[in-house]
């Protein structure tokens, strides 16, 4: 219908399959290339607006994927991503809207390389490593330290009977205080 895009089309036509490129469609009309759109900036940046509507007769190509990464751990959007041909370790971060609140940045970044090697990177080393096909990235995470916590029944001549918690080491004075 009027007013169309290429991300209405891509929805009627049920989205993009797993091979496809979110990074890389071209909007061909006549045989020129009348826009390439990026779904990143739409998904990731939030901007809508696509140039150019469809109109009748016009083609639309989604490219194959070049090179994807995963990321995981203490990031806010573990995915995997697409990566553009310039894009490095720090772009894969900002596609993951950045490290997570749990993200132990005391610790090295572990990338786990397609060729089956292993990289440990301190948080300085990331901003500029490139990353290849198939990585994954593991962000380290502060471990929650968990305590048993005991409860026991205090009763009789004391000001405020009930059911209290304590930590092993805790001592008796310590409950009825």
């Amino acid at each position: 219908s009027g007013g169309s895009s290429v991300l209405t089309l891509l929805h009627a036509a049920g989205g993009i399959d797993e091979g496809g490129s979110m990074r890389s469609i071209l909007h061909k009309r006549a045989g020129k290339v009348e826009q390439q759109v990026d779904l990143y900036d739409a998904l990731i940046g939030g901007d809508l607006r696509l140039s150019t509507n469809l109109r009748s007769g016009d083609v639309v190509s989604v490219q194959p994927a070049m090179r994807k990464a995963s990321i995981s751990g203490g990031i806010n959007y573990p995915a995997i991503y697409e990566l553009l041909p310039d894009d490095n370790l720090q772009d894969l971060i900002n596609y993951a809207m950045g490290f997570s609140t749990a993200a132990n940045l005391e610790k090295d970044v572990i990338i786990e390389q397609a060729n089956g090697g292993r990289l440990f990177l301190s948080n300085s080393d990331i901003t500029n490593l490139n990353i290849a096909n198939g990585d994954n990235v593991l962000i380290p995470m502060f471990q929650p330290a968990s305590q048993e916590i005991f409860t026991t029944e205090i009763t009789g001549g004391v000001k405020k009977p009930g059911i209290y918690s304590f930590r092993p080491g805790d001592t008796l004075a310590m409950l009825l205080e």
